[in-house]
């Protein structure tokens, strides 16, 4: 009797409510269970019940849905919303985000692929679901475009001869249940699942379908798996619907990969849906789940971690709106994978291609401002990284933990980014030939005043509108023509003292919007200078604002200290001479307030730094102020300090008439930035002044010049030719600025081609 009767069912319900001790969570495992067996049930009557064919309709990534598709997805809507226990839902098969009413909002938030390989139903191939569950933070979509170190629970239903569940939360191991439709209940019938230890069967699978379209490395991988490693090759197997492939290659071991290809140099596979769902899942198995890069110093290539679980490359496709609403991200597959690897025979030499093709893939990481208006993007424009930089820096704006790792790469190879303060396009232009020219990143920078003229004078500041619209205007053309100019960019915001709060204010908003669409903030970061204020105030406020910057990965720049002379509505001039110098135990205050918020924070700490311009020596600095003061933190940090001694990032401002071996040193000190201001206004002016003094006796009117009196002179008063003389200049003092800064050959890209069509104007350079 026992053997047919279970009188103690081990039941899905009770295994969450023992190891959670979340009834909230019981709840929604059991909405999902309900789901699971309606559509389970549709799935086993699809013939008799017609429910074979197309509806019609393609889903929000573009697929065509079948009946089943839409009736399933109506199931688990319909569960979720009534579970008391979701606050957002998103679905492969829904164009919008579905906000759960109050009256029935709970605490998770669901992603999900309610019938994945749902093309095979036709022939009775096995299907199946696909889910992700987050813990609510606002109640917004914005609850879903996170990491998948965020995600809690993560799981799969497979509809075949047998119904089964296979979920995971983070951290735990990874538990099978079994549909048992005698009592109608998910039964628990196998316990913490791993791959094989030995690596299992032999199998690998992929669609060779597409096998022509692949990078070479992957085509060298999987010939290598067909022709025999050590003489024995492995065997193929594929479904064509991921629930299935990944359900056999956990069970029986092997290597499953999805390649991006020709055809979709994105990936198809989905991140939110497919992606890091069963991700959670593998590497939970014991195995490894990747999008190909692969660290060199380990025997073997372990995927690249990012925070506690697995590194991601997302892709939010901004041109589509179905795309951005649905979060339906796709994977980015240089090395053309999504694999589940399970450590075993011929794993070294599947990594090995892996390794390779993660270098020479031509793939694209992310879905550019190039592609997504659909401007030309060519040679520099269109790589994916740099040789010499981490591989997540790419030619554009760089945002969060690329920008991170930018910063990081600078501090550890001894060396600051210049930072220009730009109030024209002019400007901005000349700043990013300036650094392709010395192969070398750049932060472009927006004050108020500057933002405001980029608005036009004309508009009126009242609320500081037009500060706000200029500098999101100047956001745009920068993140526009970075990608052209093929160079990384940080996007930032210069001196925000108290009272113009408002201005970051409305540009953080802005950001905000910006990320809940594109998956990134439209600035990189901002500065808030309240340096005038008390510490202690300065410190609140600046902890305020980083709380807010972390959630949509933007980096706070905060001024401790006093920094010289006049910049921006801040006076400085009359202060006493020791409030130029920051103390190490102001600075430790400032880290030790921040860092447990986030570690996306600079400081421009004080060292005798004055904004303006004066003679060469007549600026006292004191570099030494912030070795002394990374040794202090260092030593309040113990055993918890980095390893070079140098946790904090500093910010250099009010360097104009710095001696270049006191720049250096602060440099060698973990100056990783430092304003340029002064100079490039001088260089912009002069450009404009020497340009007028050259062609001045045709510059005096319209008609006539030292060669006639009835000859034109529009092709030298066109404000083009003395702007490109100011750029030119502009350019060739960012040159000196690069090289003072050691900020050259940091690219690897080497030298760009000259570029066509900038002659002067008796060369004929612009069309009139």
């Amino acid at each position: 009797m026992s053997a047919k009767f279970d009188v103690d069912a081990p039941t899905l319900s009770r295994y969450v409510m023992n190891n959670t001790k979340d009834a909230e969570l019981v709840l929604l495992l059991n909405s999902l269970a309900t789901s699971f067996k309606l559509i389970a049930s549709a799935v086993g009557r699809a013939g008799v019940a017609q429910l074979y064919g197309l509806a019609g309709e393609v889903n929000s990534t573009g697929d065509d849905q079948k009946k089943l598709d839409v009736m399933s997805n109506d199931m688990m809507i319909n569960a979720l919303v009534n579970s008391g226990v979701c606050s957002v839902l998103v679905s492969e098969e829904n164009e919008e985000p579905i906000i759960v009413p109050a009256d029935k909002a709970g605490k998770f938030c669901v992603a999900f692929d309610p019938l994945d390989g749902s093309s095979n139903i036709d022939c009775n191939v096995s299907v199946g679901t696909i889910f992700s569950v987050y813990e609510k933070k606002d109640g917004s979509v914005n609850d879903l475009l996170r990491s998948g170190a965020d995600c809690i629970c993560a799981g799969y239903c497979a509809y075949s001869s047998a119904t089964e569940l296979v979920f995971t939360f983070q951290g735990k191991t990874v538990e099978g249940f079994c549909l048992d439709p005698t009592i109608g209940e998910f039964v628990h019938t196998r316990f913490d699942m791993k791959f094989p230890a030995d690596g299992g069967k032999r199998i690998y699978s992929c669609n060779e379908g597409n096998f022509i379209h692949w990078d070479q490395p992957i085509k060298d991988a999987v010939d290598a798996f067909k022709n025999g490693i050590d003489g024995k090759p492995y065997s193929a197997r594929y479904v064509g619907s991921m629930v299935a492939d990944i359900h056999r290659t956990l069970l029986y071991g092997g290597i499953y990969i999805y390649p991006a290809d020709k055809k979709s140099p994105k990936g198809k596979l989905r991140c939110l849906y497919e992606g890091i769902p069963m991700a959670l899942i593998i590497e939970q198995a014991g195995g490894i789940a990747s999008t190909g890069f692969f660290e060199e110093d380990e025997s073997f290539q372990r995927p690249v971690k990012k925070e506690a679980l697995i590194y991601f490359t997302v892709h939010y496709n901004p041109g589509d709106r179905r795309r951005d609403q649905h979060i339906t991200c796709k994977m980015k597959f240089s090395a053309a994978l999504f694999a589940s690897i399970v450590l075993g025979s011929g794993a070294d030499a599947f990594t090995a291609g892996v390794r390779r093709s993660a270098r020479v893939s031509s793939v694209s990481l992310r879905e550019t401002i190039s592609e997504e208006l659909g401007t030309p993007c060519e040679d520099d424009c269109a790589i994916d990284s740099f040789p010499n930089l981490p591989s997540s820096v790419h030619p554009g704006v760089v945002t969060g933990q690329a920008m991170i790792d930018l910063l990081n790469h600078a501090k550890e190879n001894g060396y600051a980014i210049p930072a220009v303060n730009c109030v024209s396009s002019s400007g901005i232009n000349a700043c990013l030939e300036a650094a392709r020219k010395n192969d070398a990143p750049i932060i472009i920078q927006f004050s108020s005043g500057g933002s405001q003229f980029y608005g036009g004078k004309g508009l009126s500041n009242k609320n500081y509108a037009a500060a706000i619209a200029g500098a999101i205007s100047g956001a745009f053309h920068v993140r526009t023509m970075a990608e052209q100019y093929g160079v990384p960019v940080i996007l930032h915001t210069d001196h925000c003292a108290k009272k113009l709060l408002p201005w970051v204010d409305g540009l953080l908003a802005a950001s905000e919007r910006y990320h809940a669409k594109h998956g990134e903030p439209l600035f990189s970061s901002h500065m808030i200078d309240l340096s005038e204020e008390p510490i202690e105030e300065n410190i609140e406020i600046c902890k305020e604002y980083l709380t807010r910057f972390a959630k949509i990965g933007m980096l706070l720049e905060m001024e401790l200290g006093i920094t010289g002379g006049e910049e921006d509505g801040v006076n400085n001039e009359d202060v006493a001479l020791e409030d130029l110098y920051s103390k190490p135990e102001e600075i430790f205050q400032v880290y030790d307030a921040l860092s447990p918020i986030s570690d996306m924070f600079t400081v421009a700490a004080a060292f005798g730094n004055v904004h303006g311009v004066y003679s060469p020596g007549n600026v006292k600095l004191e570099p030494k102020i912030l070795t002394r003061a990374q040794a202090y933190i260092s030593e309040k940090l113990g055993d918890k300090a980095p390893a070079d001694k140098k946790p904090v990032s500093f910010v250099f401002h009010g360097g104009s008439g710095s001696d270049v071996s006191d720049i250096q040193e602060a440099i060698s000190y973990g100056v990783i930035k430092m304003n340029i201001d002064t100079d490039t206004q001088w260089s912009y002016w002069d450009g404009i002044r020497s340009y007028e003094a050259k062609y001045h006796d045709y510059l005096q009117g319209q008609i006539g010049n030292p060669e006639g009196a009835d000859k034109p002179n529009k092709k030298y008063y066109d404000p083009r030719e003395c702007l490109r003389s100011a750029e030119t200049n502009t350019v060739n003092r960012l040159n000196q600025c690069f090289a003072d800064l050691k900020c050259t050959n940091i690219l690897g890209l080497g030298a760009p081609e000259e570029a066509t069509n900038v002659l002067g104007p008796r060369r004929g350079g612009l069309p009139v």
